[in-house]
């Protein structure tokens, strides 16, 4: 039994020893319905990418219909460069419209970096079980820790935007051609990372661990 947890607490060490940190969402405006969506299914992994970059990759996991158009940084950060390194059903380019995030004024956030969906935009968003990357190139004597702990404190917002998935139900999710159109939703990142599932996980095998020590004694 102690070479089977020190197998699986060897494993799960190694697996997460990747430096990768991920963010949820929460609503600042948008219909309820689409605030709810939003919350429950979008999330950001930023993760250190090697070379000097950041890898900013958006998620839709979930079964409420919606599609993520817009990505908006409010950061006092400069970048070297950004690119966009797409992903399988989008595709995006750098600023396009909106010009601001929605109802951003209300929490004060101004964009610096804006990256928008192609039309039709809820086609080539970030649609359920697709995904978005963003590579940010750093400068000379920035970190990856420097990015996390501005995340942390405010001082660097991911400001994200979920659109119609239908072109026909803007503003609104009434009507027969709109049943299950969430309507639209804008989101700012919650300073405070999710629990990485790893963690977790080993916090479970430890209390398997001590539950066979202790049956044993």
């Amino acid at each position: 039994m102690k070479r089977l947890l020190l197998i699986l607490l060897a494993s799960f060490a190694i697996g997460g020893s990747a430096s990768a940190t991920t963010y949820g969402f929460d609503c600042i405006a948008g219909t309820p319905q689409a605030c709810g969506v939003g919350e429950a299914q979008l999330s950001a992994d930023v993760t250190d990418s090697g070379g000097g970059t950041v890898t900013l990759t958006f998620h839709n996991v979930g079964s409420g219909t919606s599609s993520l158009t817009g990505v908006y940084l409010d950061t006092n950060i400069t970048f070297a460069s950004i690119s966009i390194a797409g992903g399988a059903g989008t595709d995006f380019r750098k600023k396009g419209s909106p010009k601001d995030l929605p109802g951003g004024g209300s929490v004060s956030f101004s964009d610096d970096y804006r990256f928008t969906a192609h039309k039709p935009k809820a086609a080539n968003g970030v649609n359920v079980g697709e995904t978005l990357s963003i590579v940010l190139t750093l400068k000379a004597g920035t970190t990856y820790a420097d990015v996390v702990s501005a995340l942390g404190n405010g001082s660097f917002r991911i400001g994200l935007l979920i659109a119609d998935a239908d072109p026909n139900c803007v503003g609104q999710n009434t009507g027969p051609q709109c049943v299950g159109d969430p309507g639209v939703a804008s989101f700012v990142n919650n300073p405070r990372p999710v629990p990485e599932p790893v963690a977790a996980l080993l916090g479970c095998v430890a209390c398997i661990g001590l539950a066979v020590i202790g049956r044993r004694r």
